[in-house]
């Protein structure tokens, strides 16, 4: 066995043994559902009005310089021709 797995095996098997345990302490849970209960006193997200012709435009703005940048590296006319329609 190599050194460096040595090294990595006890950390493998500290990192296994913590993950076990967590996962057996919470599906434990209390008696009294506390688990569900707590999630039922969170409330939920509001909901959010994004407009979409913003994002439109600055993707719109994005492709166009991206085409720029190709038509200078390129030179290639019929890219000009791409950014305008």
């Amino acid at each position: 066995m190599a050194p460096l797995e040595r090294l990595r095996l006890p950390y493998l098997a500290i990192t296994l043994l913590a993950m076990v345990s967590a996962s057996c302490l919470a599906a434990q849970g209390s008696p009294g559902g506390g688990l569900a209960a707590t999630f039922a006193q969170i409330p939920g997200p509001e909901n959010i009005a994004i407009p979409p012709r913003p994002f439109a435009a600055y993707g719109a703005l994005l492709a166009a310089a991206m085409m720029g940048a190709l038509y200078l590296f390129r030179g290639r006319i019929f890219i000009v021709y791409w950014i305008g329609s």
